[in-house]
């Protein structure tokens, strides 16, 4: 975010070094320390009552990330179409309401944790994206769907009341998208867990590796629509990776909603 001051900053991505993203370990490491120390204490207490494997444990997860992440972006998803959706995608009978949208977060919600050994590359952050717009549009607009975008617009983030708008960011080009998103997937891929250590990549906390994800997806904004839902998406599959197994007891964008709300 740009900060009000006499003379701008640059942007995030304009900032000298970009996109090479670096932190500081000495300064999180008692945040990074606590938030691991709580993961082990919740995983305890989940596997001395047997909750580990229990499918109503992923059911309730995966619903509540599908309704927090969805009120994030000032949407209010059916409770049925959504418990519906995704007890159909664990295999589970359901007779409830179908809704293509809430299908279509759910799928993607899923391959991200299901699906954290597969490389995330264009193809699959592009079907990702046009399964959350089946009818290609964002409410009444059409919208590019299933492709970065190429509007020659500026890609911003607006807040304010009409005539009095603040440009809270604004993202690169989209003419450099692509070579942006070039090196963003690439970074992913080679400080996976499991491939840092061959691809001559030092190993970074999985924590922090899936925050910089975050921010760094989120500057570069590479879709019409959708950039807030995928980049959690992202977030959730790096700390699956991190984890080596699906995430079920954690949820970024509940945790999000909540400190929002405070």
């Amino acid at each position: 975010m740009r900060l009000m001051s006499s003379k701008p900053l640059p942007w995030t991505w304009q900032q000298s070094g970009w996109p090479n993203l670096t932190f500081s370990y000495e300064t999180v490491a008692a945040d990074l320390s606590a938030a691991h120390r709580m993961k082990g204490i919740i995983e305890g207490k989940a596997a001395a009552i047997g909750l580990t494997k229990e499918r109503q444990v992923s059911l309730d997860a995966m619903v509540d990330e599908v309704q927090a992440t969805a009120a994030i972006e000032g949407e209010r998803l059916p409770m049925d179409a959504v418990r519906s959706s995704v007890m159909r995608r664990l295999g589970l009978d359901s007779d409830g309401p179908v809704q293509r949208d809430v299908d279509g977060l759910v799928a993607v919600l899923n391959d991200a944790t299901e699906g954290y050994e597969i490389q995330l590359d264009d193809d699959r952050l592009c079907r990702w994206q046009s399964a959350l717009f089946p009818g290609g549009t964002s409410g009444l607009s059409r919208i590019a769907v299933g492709r970065y975008r190429v509007h020659e617009d500026p890609m911003q983030i607006v807040s304010g009341r009409p005539g009095k708008e603040v440009v809270r960011f604004q993202a690169p080009p989209s003419g450099q998208v692509p070579q942006e998103m070039r090196h963003f997937l690439v970074w992913f891929e080679n400080t996976r867990p499991a491939k840092s250590t061959v691809a001559g990549q030092s190993v970074i906390d999985g924590l922090a590796r899936a925050a910089i994800a975050h921010l760094w997806f989120e500057s570069i904004h590479p879709f019409e629509d959708g950039n807030g839902r995928l980049g959690r998406a992202i977030v959730d599959m790096a700390v699956a990776q991190h984890l080596k197994q699906p995430i079920r007891m954690y949820s970024l964008s509940r945790q999000l909603l909540s400190s929002r709300a405070a």
